[in-house]
């Protein structure tokens, strides 16, 4: 009878110290990175070139009729060279117009 005493005593000591563990939750992820490239969080802002008329230049997929604002876009540079072009236009909504669709990472986020 001891013995069970004993033993039902270490165990409800043991069971009653898992209930005072402290648990910590991480909330500064500042120096986690990413396991996927996500084009849209480069830190360099792209901007468009303009003419010499004041136009702004597209690079442009003849393909696919996408629109890009530079060839720095992620998309540009996988670009086979048969498929781009340049246009100039007064806008991104003139480009649009035109029937043109914006590039979702250099056009889309902006």
């Amino acid at each position: 009878m001891k013995r069970l005493v004993i033993i039902l005593s270490v165990l409800c000591l043991t069971l009653v110290s898992c209930g005072k563990a402290d648990v910590v939750i991480r909330t500064d992820l500042s120096a986690t990175r990413a396991s996927a490239y996500i084009p849209a969080l480069e830190t360099t802002a792209m901007t468009a070139a303009v003419s010499e008329w004041g136009m702004m230049i597209f690079v442009v997929n003849v393909s696919s009729k996408t629109f890009h604002i530079s060839d720095e876009c992620y998309h540009v540079k996988g670009m086979k060279e048969e498929n781009k072009s340049t246009v100039e236009s007064v806008s991104i909504e003139q480009m649009i117009a035109d029937g043109y669709k914006p590039c979702s990472t250099c056009i889309g986020k902006e």
